[in-house]
């Protein structure tokens, strides 16, 4: 997918030009040959231009200013959903029934339903901004996502029809299985055979206009995972160095062992239940702490949640890998030990 924004504003549109402008943008580009979706939107995600307002939810008490909710809201055309990659969870999508004359009506986000309805069906409802706004139906409720930054907490969010809303503000997005510089070359002559002045701005592929968002996030866990491997292999040096000395310590009592008949099985079982004792409690801590420090990292996680149960799993289990790993040299040596060697030394 790819996008391309403008500022029809800037070139001096009024409303009824630039309403034109957008239709006839919309319809050539979603004539293109490969194109599967086509939309536009006053802005996207983790980029400038999202407008805020407070909701209250029509026929029940207006809190006061301090305890109502926010929500960032976005003015998109038909068909912004598909060409976004966004998904519907109940309702209907904003479709020609949203038309400039007809009742407003909105798509909300899962946070915004369940704060401002918690344990109703939002689809049907209705709120408003402010406190004596215009009531706006609910049409349908699509799935959460990242507004202004990963690191975030769930925000409530509104998509309303643009046809009901002008904003001269327009990224035009377009979901295409073409190479992103063919669909751009494609687009950019559309829009100079439209308006010769028109100004492009951020135009590229959505994944490449995502690299400085990620930045933060991705420099993070450059350092976060550098840090985690050190960790590792000191772990896992410390893990040898212990059994290799413990090792070292009962060769008198394992040479006895196996002068009395004891297998190598029974050798090895008996250094790696050690190595397994401690591990025990390094996870049992190591859990612990990092259920309580989780929180301080939570601002560069994205994608899963601070007490994801997935990653700690994982984790336990390259931890025990290790300490598996770093012992089996000792307890081989263990099992290898000469019974008669063993009864001479202290």
């Amino acid at each position: 997918a790819v996008s391309v924004s403008l500022d029809l504003s800037l070139q001096g549109y009024d409303e009824t030009r630039g309403r034109a402008f957008q239709r006839r943008l919309l319809d050539q580009s979603r004539s293109l040959p490969g194109v599967e979706s086509a939309a536009i939107a006053n802005a996207l995600p983790l980029r400038i231009g999202g407008n805020f307002d407070d909701v209250t939810v029509v026929g029940k008490p207006v809190p006061p200013v301090s305890k109502r909710e926010g929500a960032i809201i976005f003015d998109i055309s038909t068909g912004y959903l598909k060409a976004a990659g966004t998904r519907l969870i109940a309702g209907r999508d904003i479709d020609s029934r949203d038309r400039a004359k007809a009742p407003f009506a909105a798509l909300v986000n899962q946070t915004f339903a369940r704060k401002l309805f918690p344990g109703e069906n939002a689809v049907g409802k209705h709120f408003r901004y402010g406190a004596d706004g215009g009531p706006i139906e609910i049409a349908g409720v699509v799935e959460d996502g990242k507004y202004q930054s990963l690191g975030e907490d769930p925000l409530p969010a509104v998509f309303q029809p643009l046809a009901q809303h002008y904003n001269p503000w327009s990224t035009l997005v377009v979901r295409s299985p073409r190479p992103p510089d063919q669909v751009l070359a494609s687009i950019r002559r559309i829009v100079f055979q439209m308006d010769p002045r028109m100004t492009l701005y951020a135009a590229g592929s959505l994944t490449d206009q995502l690299a400085l968002p990620l930045t933060p996030a991705r420099i993070a866990a450059i350092v976060l995972g550098s840090f985690g491997v050190l960790a590792m292999a000191l772990a896992a040096t410390g893990v040898f160095a212990l059994m290799a000395y413990s090792v070292s310590r009962r060769t008198h009592e394992i040479g006895i062992r196996m002068a009395l008949g004891a297998r190598v099985d029974q050798v090895l079982s008996l250094v790696l239940k050690r190595t397994l004792t401690l591990w025990t409690i390094g996870a049992a801590l190591g859990t612990a702490l990092g259920l309580v420090a989780a929180r301080l990292f939570s601002a560069v996680l994205s994608g899963i949640e601070p007490h994801d149960p997935l990653t700690y799993a994982v984790a336990l289990a390259l931890m025990a890998t290790v300490a598996g790993g770093a012992c089996w040299y000792p307890a081989r040596r263990a099992a290898r030990i000469d019974p008669s060697r063993a009864l001479r030394e202290e």
